[in-house]
């Protein structure tokens, strides 16, 4: 079992600001996470193809790709920023209630046992960075990055107005 910090201050190292997603489009499943450092300066950065299933079925995965990473850089002080309040229950009540799941869950209570966290919520549309890499899953790209200048210039502009507090503005289509 792990201990939980739900109150750990900034992290002296890294913000795993890694906010793994799972987002569905054309019936397939991607994930995307950002490793940040405290000053919002990208470490780390990926696109993965999760092949098909649910959600639920691909959250634990997504999670477990970015510690693992985080693992293999040395990186043992994280924020989990995550946008699935299932996960996030899981991992407040350090059991997950998914037996197919089982595995996965194991790999991330032991990474987690190993490091300094803790995790919290975010929106889904305050997440822009990683639906941009989930949406580049969704088109064929299935990548790692480890510098702001190798990655795709959409992710860059998204990158660069998260670090300004810029708010985003969306133009939508008017229904009705």
């Amino acid at each position: 079992m792990y201990a939980l910090s739900e109150d750990l201050a900034m992290p002296e190292k890294s913000l795993f600001g890694t906010e793994t997603e799972v987002a569905i489009y054309r019936s397939e499943l991607g994930a995307g996470g950002i490793l940040q450092d405290e000053h919002e300066n990208m470490k780390f950065a990926f696109s993965a193809d999760l092949g098909r299933g649910t959600n639920t079925q691909l959250e634990l995965p997504a999670l477990l790709m970015g510690l693992r990473k985080c693992r293999a850089l040395g990186v043992d002080n994280i924020i989990l920023e995550l946008d699935s309040f299932l996960v996030i229950n899981w991992l407040k009540d350090g059991k997950c209630r998914l037996w197919y799941l089982e595995d996965f869950w194991e790999e991330i209570s032991g990474i987690l046992s190993r490091i300094n966290f803790r995790f919290q919520h975010v929106f889904r549309e305050g997440n822009k960075a990683i639906d941009c890499l989930v949406r580049m899953r969704s088109s064929g790209c299935n990548e790692e990055w480890f510098s702001l200048e190798d990655i795709p210039i959409s992710l860059k502009g998204i990158l660069r107005t998260d670090r300004s507090g810029l708010t985003y503005l969306r133009k939508s289509k008017k229904v009705g």
